[in-house]
């Protein structure tokens, strides 16, 4: 006789690992702790401009992803389900929506599986545009102060 358990009537939280020091639990405990910093990345967010790339079409080489599964656990996706050319700009839009999403964080681990599998999602996505937004050379404003040197001697 197999066990089954339903994953989606539990909590994330309550879920336990068969090996108490398995590689996917010390993954899972970093990605905990890097998701806990993510004040700094929303800060680098507000005060780098990644909002406009250098190059047309320069930030839109994210990975293909999924849309939403359909069919069952091995159903093959129809071509049309995946987005493609994805862009991992940053407008203030977006920057304040990944820190809400970030925030919240931590409530994601309290919900049944089914609702943070799809939660969780959401945050991943902002997560990779985040890294991939490196690559990519920004149109940055123009400084206040551009163009004038101040040195000790002037200011005296």
């Amino acid at each position: 006789m197999a066990l089954h358990q339903d994953p989606s009537s539990e909590p994330l939280e309550t879920i336990k690992t068969v090996f108490a020091e398995s590689k996917i639990q010390k993954l899972w405990i970093n990605f905990q702790v890097y998701q806990g910093a993510f004040q700094e990345r929303i800060d680098i967010l507000r005060t780098q401009a990644r909002e406009t790339p250098k190059e047309d079409g320069g930030d839109k080489f994210m990975p293909t992803l999924l849309k939403k599964w359909t069919g069952g656990k091995t159903a093959n996706q129809p071509v049309g389900n995946y987005a493609e050319k994805m862009s991992c700009a940053f407008p203030s839009d977006r920057i304040n929506t990944y820190e809400r999403q970030s925030k919240i964080f931590p409530t994601f681990l309290r919900m049944k599986i089914s609702a943070a599998a799809t939660s969780i999602t959401k945050l991943l996505v902002f997560e990779i545009s985040y890294l991939k937004s490196w690559d990519v050379e920004w149109e940055q404003p123009a400084a206040a102060l551009a163009g004038i040197y101040l040195t000790r001697a002037r200011l005296l």
